[in-house]
């Protein structure tokens, strides 16, 4: 909380890309957490130079990066590296050094709002998910069922087999909460014939 400086290092993204964007947003998100901090985006920096502000920062924070994660290691204050199958989480905790903390699984996998990632954005922006964002979107809830919204209405898909024929792609499906989605009317079912 008393950080003077705190450095976002990412590679240097395309302007006006997402990943621009999220990174964006997420110093902002800071910015407005840590007044106090001047937050400062280095994008593509030197690799070394960035190895080395990782390993001799008071408090690193990863995402899940082989990069980071030596330099976390190498670190000799605070590090935090997410649970993901990328490296394997001992179980003897002190294997890395009494420095190194696991973030917890459930913070960072199974944040299910925020699939697809580009979600991220209402989070880092604060805003709610209204039925007006999900016009035109897939759906899913706590449940088994995926949705279409159309013209303010959802419309739910006969079988699985449907969804493909229709040549939806399950990637691009909103898992929002089951409020949003009981929020909205339902339509007519989606079939083999349905024109979307």
């Amino acid at each position: 909380a008393d950080a003077k400086h705190i450095y976002i290092l990412t590679d240097n993204h395309e302007k006006g890309s997402n990943c621009h964007a999220i990174v964006d947003h997420l110093a902002d998100y800071i910015s407005a957490r840590f007044p106090q901090s001047q937050v400062q985006i280095c994008r593509g920096s030197d690799p070394l130079v960035d190895f080395l502000r990782l390993s001799y920062s008071n408090t690193t924070i990863c995402s899940a990066s082989t990069f980071c994660f030596f330099a976390a290691l190498a670190n000799n204050g605070t590090a935090h590296f997410p649970v993901t199958k990328l490296i394997a989480k001992p179980e003897n905790n002190s294997l890395y050094g009494s420095h190194f903390h696991w973030i917890p699984h459930a913070q960072v996998m199974n944040a299910v709002h925020l699939r697809p990632w580009h979600l991220i954005f209402f989070e880092l922006e604060g805003r709610t998910i209204t039925a007006e964002d999900l016009e035109g979107q897939l759906v899913q809830g706590r449940g088994r069922s995926v949705f279409y919204v159309r013209n303010q209405s959802r419309h739910q898909f006969n079988s699985g087999d449907v969804f493909e024929a229709l040549h939806f792609e399950w990637g691009n499906v909103w898992h929002i909460d089951d409020n949003t989605i009981n929020s909205i009317p339902m339509g007519a079912d989606l079939d083999y014939n349905s024109i979307v």
